[in-house]
Formats: C-alpha cells, structure tokens, sequence
C-alpha cells in the first residue's frame, strides 16, 4: 500500500477496507512512497517513557505487536525467528559460556533463550528504558516466559556504554537488541569502534544493515 499522509503524530491510521489500520513512520533514508501497515484487532498500550513512546496491538495474524516511536519491534507470532537466530549460533561459537551480556533486550526475549543453557552463571540485562521491562511484563510475557525471574539474572537500567567500560573483558558473550528508533544505539556503536571494547579479549564485532550510520 502507498504510505498513508503523514499526519504529525508517530503513528499513522488510515480507513481502509472498512477498517482503521496502522501504518509505520516513515524513517529518514528509507523509501517516502511504501511503508508497512497491519490491522489492529484492539489496542492493547500506549504510553510514554523519557526515551520513546510505546504502542501494542492485537493483530488477527501477527499476535501482539510491539511499536516503539511509530516502528514495529516484533510481533509474538514470529519474534522467536529473531530472538533464537540471535542467542544460540554465538554459543555454538563461543564455547561453554559463563558470563552473558544483553545489552537493550529489556523485553526479554534474548535473555528467554540465553537462560536455556544450565552453564552460564550470570547474565547481565543492560536496558536503558525500564519500561521496556515493565510493560514486557505485563503485556508481553511470552517474550522474557519466566526469563526474569531466574537466580543469574541482573538487569540494569543505565547507559549501556558506561556499563561495558567498567566490565572490560568480563564477559564471555555479548547480545545486542535491534537497531529500530533508539538513537543511542549508534553512539553506542561508535564508542566501541573508538574504545576497541572487547569480550574476554575478542573484539566486539556486530553486523547490523545500519552499521553506514557508525
């Protein structure tokens, strides 16, 4: 579908098929004339944190759909694509991993699968936003399932880039969440490009199809 007139709000709605669909923001540097737009069976939240403004829907296809500042993060129905892809080949590269860090993944999603390996011993959730957790727990709890309630978990609501400062190889595997609508990711990006951070003496390395912006 063409994208729907912007209208000065994050999100957009537009009558369609009888029915109110939302349709995502445009972002700067992608296409002007598409976006992407589903039905929403009900609002579920909406609300707003110092960082960024929050929506979920139910959707007849998709489950729950999370939309941060406008853009869609996962939906329950195919979130596990992401969140498993993203947690088990790193641990089939980084053998008998003891220490974990999440860096964003305050929804919980990351941590479901990094807590299905019994030899970790302690896992660090670093997220800015403490309403990302808030509102997983309460409206999104598939995504962290008991994840955070587990005896080796730490989560952390402060700026991810001090954190890995002060724990310079601690860790033996490091996550990060998607790149969509948080800014703070690309400076956090760049502090270690310029700070050559590692993980238990290996060099971070993250692929993301932003990775121009750093």
């Amino acid at each position: 579908f063409a994208a729907a007139e912007y209208s000065g709000a994050l999100q957009k709605r537009k009558f369609l098929f009888g029915q109110t669909w939302f349709f995502e923001d445009i972002v700067s540097g992608e296409s002007p004339t598409a976006t992407w737009g589903f039905f929403p069976k009900k609002n579920i939240y909406s609300g707003k944190s110092k960082f960024q403004k929050f929506e979920i829907f139910e959707t007849p296809k998709f489950g729950r759909i999370l939309a941060l500042d406008g853009l869609v993060q996962f939906s329950t129905e195919h979130e596990h694509v992401y969140h498993e892809m993203l947690v088990h080949p790193a641990f089939f590269y980084c053998k008998n991993p003891k220490k974990v860090l999440i860096i964003g993944g305050g929804d919980g999603g990351v941590l479901r699968e990094a807590v299905k390996y019994p030899l970790i011993k302690e896992i660090f959730l670093v997220d800015i936003d403490k309403m990302v957790t808030d509102v997983s727990k309460k409206y999104l709890p598939s995504l962290p399932g008991g994840s955070f309630g587990d005896k080796r978990v730490t989560i952390l609501h402060e700026d991810a880039l001090n954190f890995v400062r002060q724990y310079k190889n601690y860790f033996d595997s490091g996550y990060k969440g998607s790149l969509r609508a948080i800014n703070l990711d690309y400076r956090f990006l760049r502090g270690i490009r310029d700070n050559r951070m590692t993980i238990n003496g290996r060099e971070i390395i993250l692929a993301t199809e932003d990775i121009r912006h750093i």
